[in-house]
């Protein structure tokens, strides 16, 4: 039989009672990121510039998470601070081997950079566009 090396209860997770074990293994990571977000039209730049959307920074934090273990609420605040957001990033899921819920909260910065997409680009720059077909 082993005992738990924190607390001296019986071990059921490697030399840790399961209490010890989820509080020394982290649910998730996520660090600080940037997004780009167009000047003109709204739309931000995911892998190239997609159209806007209400909730595209929550769905950007939740892209930026990463994890081995299996999710099962994620939930995402946000607070308005100059060009930034403070995000508050509250997860619960299981850490495997042990069976017991987790839930772990973490704080992040959500830089917004502004600039204009490409479309907006060549359109305030009166760029024409064209295709001809000779036959």
């Amino acid at each position: 039989m082993q005992i738990c090396v924190k607390c001296g209860k019986e071990a059921e997770i490697n030399s840790y009672c399961e209490e010890h074990f989820l509080e020394s293994q982290e649910l998730f990571s996520i660090d600080n990121f940037e997004i780009t977000v167009c000047d003109n039209c709204g739309s931000y730049h995911d892998h190239g510039w997609l159209p806007k959307k209400d909730d595209f920074i929550q769905d950007m934090i939740r892209k930026h998470i990463r994890s081995r273990n299996k999710m099962k609420k994620i939930s995402v605040s946000l607070k308005p601070f100059g060009n930034k957001f403070v995000a508050y990033v509250k997860c619960e899921g299981m850490i495997k081997p042990s069976k017991t819920l987790k839930q772990e909260e973490k704080k992040i910065i959500v830089k917004i950079s502004r600039r204009k997409c490409d479309n907006c680009t060549k359109i305030s720059g009166k760029y024409y566009d064209g295709v001809v077909q000779l036959r």
